[in-house]
């Protein structure tokens, strides 16, 4: 074979001989790209990136065994790496994808013909996650990107939007839900402690209308009073019934008189120390010190039971207000735009492109072609 030197010159004959080739094979090629752009599947795309903020400390009951003690421990879900990991997550459930599919009603948009409503269900969701949408996690940034490419400008803007509604709900809900399970926990807790304290006061009428004696204070002053009026009176009988004794012997009328008002003062004495009769509208000092106990006990009690039912009322309704205060706790750092006229594939670039490469390639086959020639003449 022969072999054929090539330079530019030689080139530029090359294309000047069959330019009206190489025009044509651009010429086509080239309204073939436009028709493309024009008539062509487009596909518009959205794009926004967010970050999940550090979500405030979630207070979880822990009771202890005293009543009196109730306290509430933190867990620290401040983490950013775990927050933005788990909204990034949540994107890509099936819950949140089978929301998205039913709102902008996507088994339609995938023009899926199946019969069997699984199948339907098993397609859109393939599609969507496969097709229409992509989440990506920067771990790095820690960044959420949120990409969807549909037929519809619109359309891909607004499913984005749309994940930022279902993450929105979502930890609204959630933050409703925990806040509510709090307030129904001391709403429970209200309720136990004061009926243990209506039980405490019923306890106090009821012992203090059957011993007739809680107001121990007054009672055992008159009990004093009482008993010491009559030990002096006894003093004074013991004395003056020696004296009788003395002077008039024990068989006179007034030794009697006195030996049996003796007697009766030490018997009323004798009361005044134990309650015989066991009479519960008299108090003796035998049951002083077990009365004390149990008033001091009951009283105790329906001391502690109305602190802490101050004390969960005010979380209550601190709780209710904090319900009230919740903030969003998504911040977008790249909003989405509508896709307007920007679309793929590109018209400009699709254009460009095919002009470039079938510029190219038409010279080296139209040029391939021409050498063949040669050598075959040759």
């Amino acid at each position: 074979m022969i072999e054929i030197a090539i330079d530019s010159s030689d080139i530029i004959k090359t294309l000047k001989k069959y330019k009206v080739l190489l025009i044509a094979i651009i010429l086509i090629c080239t309204l073939m790209a436009i028709a493309y752009s024009i008539w062509g599947t487009k596909y518009y795309d959205s794009t926004s990136i967010f970050r999940t903020l550090e979500l405030e400390n979630v207070f979880i009951p822990n009771i202890n065994s005293e009543i009196k003690n109730y306290k509430y421990l933190a867990t620290e879900v401040n983490n950013p790496e775990r927050v933005n990991m788990y909204s990034f997550n949540l994107l890509k459930t099936n819950d949140f994808s089978l929301k998205t599919i039913s709102k902008f009603n996507l088994v339609e948009y995938f023009e899926i013909t199946e019969i069997d409503s699984l199948k339907i269900r098993d397609g859109a969701l393939k599609k969507y996650k496969e097709e229409l949408t992509n989440f990506i996690y920067d771990e790095e940034s820690e960044l959420v990107t949120i990409h969807v490419m549909s037929k519809y400008p619109r359309l891909s803007f607004d499913i984005v939007n749309y994940q930022y509604e279902l993450l929105n709900d979502y930890y609204k809900n959630e933050y409703y839900k925990h806040k509510d399970v709090l307030i129904v926990f001391l709403e429970s807790r209200i309720e136990e402690v004061t009926k243990k304290k209506e039980e405490i006061d019923a306890q106090i009428m009821s012992y203090d209308e059957k011993n007739m004696s809680f107001e121990l204070n007054t009672k055992l002053e008159v009990l004093l009073q009482n008993y010491f009026k009559i030990y002096q009176e006894k003093i004074t009988t013991g004395i003056n019934l020696q004296i009788a004794y003395t002077n008039y012997g024990s068989a006179s009328n007034i030794t009697r008189e006195l030996a049996q008002k003796d007697s009766l003062l030490s018997t009323q004495l004798a009361l005044f120390t134990t309650n015989t009769n066991n009479d519960p509208a008299f108090l003796s000092f035998q049951d002083v010190p077990k009365h004390i106990l149990t008033q001091s006990k009951l009283l105790h009690e329906q001391e502690l039971y109305t602190d802490l039912i101050s004390y969960l009322r005010l979380i209550h309704e601190s709780a209710k207000i904090d319900r009230l205060r919740y903030q969003e706790v998504l911040d977008i750092i790249d909003y989405p735009n509508l896709p307007g006229l920007h679309s793929k594939p590109k018209p400009v670039l699709t254009i460009t492109l095919t002009l470039i490469l079938t510029s190219l390639l038409s010279t080296i086959l139209i040029y391939n072609y021409d050498l063949y020639k040669r050598n075959n003449q040759h």
